[in-house]
């Protein structure tokens, strides 16, 4: 390939989008390379270099070139530069990248006019790169050169015209992953039809490069960081500017700039946190703000600017919220329609396709607790603790049930709620405690699509119930005082339906006849207890039993009152298992101020009732007042 004036167009985009595919090429699979500002890198120069390029030839006379209204003869572009460029901008020493036939026939003529304008310049050999396998002694002669952090300037006019494209490539890599500032990318054109040869700052179109892939790292993983980062950089820039120029515009033009780096900070967080309204209240910031032709502001400084706000904007308005809600308590201004849970399913599949599987699959379970808690709540209440709980009870009943596999009184539609839920918890409970369990976490491979397809169902079917129609249950101990039983089902004051006596084999006699005395006609069930004094092992067996009894009841009231201090756990478990069940539960206290002996004597005498906690009757009646 001859020597002679780089030529910047296709082989500066095909030099691009080279290096994008290889340092970028995983940032689509959450592995994106990001610009660490100066800070973040251990050891940093202040050095300003300037990396240039020679060819072979020589031009005679000397070109006459231009940056700005300044004006210098010079064979070599780069030292027209170094003498054009204010002094506060002007690299401190040179080096100069040459090919074996460069270095014989135009770097001696260089080092000539380098020492007549007093400037420092050394020599680096490098490879004509007429083989791919020469491409990485290119790219190592040069890297080790420059210290990390240090600041550069690059004039790409001459050399080999395939060296300017990996020029190009090599910049992007020590901005990078080097932290090397590119201070200018400057081209002396050679082929301009006038005596005066301008020379242009080509950085704009290096810095192309991390906007694309910023914005793409963005648009594939919800990642802003970059992108934001880049805007900043931008506004302090424009800062500067305005400060120099003294319009009040440009100060207007940087806030909005700002606005759009402070909005995409605040959306990448919500996303990596998977937090669905947050995210949706600040991608409708960010799609609003991006509406005030930002693009216009910077376009003098970023090429293509519409076409990447564009980008920017479809990304957000595909999860932001319809619009913005504003106040302390904005939240509980965003109404559970089925739009929003369709919002929130876009968000859900973005991170199924990402790959993002905990995201994924907490927003499946906050989700699937949606669409039961606005059902069992108000509208505007769907978002409380109690709404979500009592969803979350619900579901987590019906899936305790479908694991027992016993015969609990469950629909079809239930059915399927509980297993949904079941399966859910189960695959999210691996991720959530970080894989901190006894079996190996791996991906879930079609397990995800799966539960992704059942969660969109879910938003269709009916919302599952638990049971009832069985009227009031009362759940009473029944020990060696048959007047237990009798004061449950008399003081009460209400009408039971059905009755579990927790009882011993020696007590169980006396259920019947308690019963009788009551004038209680309704279904009895003895829990019988085999070893009432000790027997805490038969706890959980006692209650699953009475689950398909829980589930059929509409109320469950709960004595607390008699036998041995294990009767009276076992019915404080049956009355935490209701409430887990979604059944209205209340418990009670029977008060007896008689002497034991009395008691005994008289077992058949009403006793007085007092409700406990928050109940809805929690203050002590006298049962014929309360009937």
């Amino acid at each position: 390939m001859p020597h002679g004036p780089a030529r910047l167009g296709k082989a500066a985009a095909i030099g691009i989008a080279w290096l994008y595919r290889r340092l970028y090429a995983d940032s689509a699979h959450g592995g994106a390379v990001s610009i660490p500002p100066p800070g973040d890198w251990a050891v940093t120069s202040p050095e300003h270099l300037l990396l240039t390029s020679l060819g072979t030839q020589l031009r005679e006379p000397p070109p006459r070139y231009a940056l700005g209204d300044q004006e210098r003869d010079c064979r070599f572009a780069p030292l027209a530069l170094l003498q054009l460029l204010p002094t506060e901008r002007r690299p401190e020493r040179v080096i100069v990248l040459v090919t074996a036939e460069a270095t014989r026939v135009s770097f001696p003529r260089f080092l000539e006019e380098a020492e007549r304008i007093g400037v420092s310049a050394e020599r680096c050999d490098v490879p004509d790169v007429v083989t791919t396998a020469e491409i990485d002694r290119f790219f190592s002669s040069i890297a080790d050169r420059l210290p990390v952090g240090c600041r550069v300037t690059l004039d790409v006019t001459h050399g080999l015209r395939h060296h300017a494209f990996l020029f190009y490539s090599l910049a992007l890599y020590l901005r990078s992953l080097r932290g090397v500032r590119i201070e200018g990318a400057w081209y002396g054109m050679l082929e301009a039809g006038t005596p005066t040869k301008p020379i242009i700052d080509l950085r704009p179109a290096l810095d192309l490069a991390e906007w694309f892939h910023a914005v793409r790292q963005y648009r594939d993983t919800g990642g802003a960081w970059a992108l934001a980062q880049l805007l900043e950089s931008l506004h302090a820039e424009l800062v500067a500017v305005a400060r120099e120029s003294g319009e009040k515009a440009g100060f207007s033009g940087a806030g909005r700039v700002r606005a759009i780096a402070k909005t995409l900070r605040e959306t990448s967080f919500a996303y990596a946190s998977a937090l669905p309204l947050e995210l949706g209240r600040a991608a409708e910031s960010l799609a609003r703000v991006l509406q005030q032709d930002v693009a216009a502001t910077v376009r003098n400084r970023v090429p293509l600017a519409h076409e990447l706000a564009r980008h920017i904007s479809d990304v957000a308005e595909s999860v932001a919220l319809p619009e913005r809600p504003s106040g302390r308590r904005w939240k509980e201004r965003i109404p559970p329609t089925n739009k929003e849970l369709e919002r929130q399913l876009r968000l859900i599949r973005q991170f199924v396709s990402r790959d993002q599987i905990p995201a994924a699959l907490g927003a499946m379970r906050e989700l699937t607790v949606s669409v039961v808690a606005r059902s069992v709540a108000r509208q505007q209440d769907w978002l409380t603790r109690a709404a979500r709980e009592r969803a979350e009870r619900r579901l987590g009943a019906l899936g305790k049930l479908i694991r027992r596999g016993g015969a609990a009184p469950l629909g079809e539609n239930e059915r399927w709620w509980g297993e949904l839920w079941n399966d859910l918890s189960d695959l999210r409970n691996k991720f959530m405690h970080q894989g901190m369990r006894p079996d190996e976490v791996g991906h879930p491979g079609s397990r995800i699509e799966d539960l992704l397809r059942r969660c969109e169902e879910a938003c269709r079917r009916p919302v599952p119930t638990l049971g009832g129609g069985g009227g009031r249950l009362l759940i009473s101990p029944q020990g060696q005082s048959p007047g237990v039983l009798f004061n449950a089902l008399r003081a009460t004051g209400l009408e039971i339906g059905r009755c579990i006596v927790v009882c011993s084999e020696s007590s169980r006699d006396s259920v019947r006849a308690a019963a009788e005395q009551a004038g209680f006609s309704g279904k009895l069930i003895p829990l019988v207890m085999a070893d009432p004094l000790c027997g805490t092992d038969e706890i959980d067996d006692l209650v699953e039993s009475a689950e398909d009894e829980l589930l059929r009841a509409d109320e469950v009231v709960v004595n607390l009152t008699g036998g041995t201090t294990l009767m009276g756990v076992v019915a404080q478990a049956l009355f935490e298992a209701a409430r887990k069940f979604e059944r209205s539960a209340r418990r009670f206290l029977l008060i007896d101020p008689r002497p034991s002996e009395a008691q005994r004597r008289e077992p058949w005498v009403v006793s007085k009732i007092h409700w406990l906690g928050s109940d809805p009757q929690a203050k002590d009646s006298d049962p014929d007042e309360a009937r």
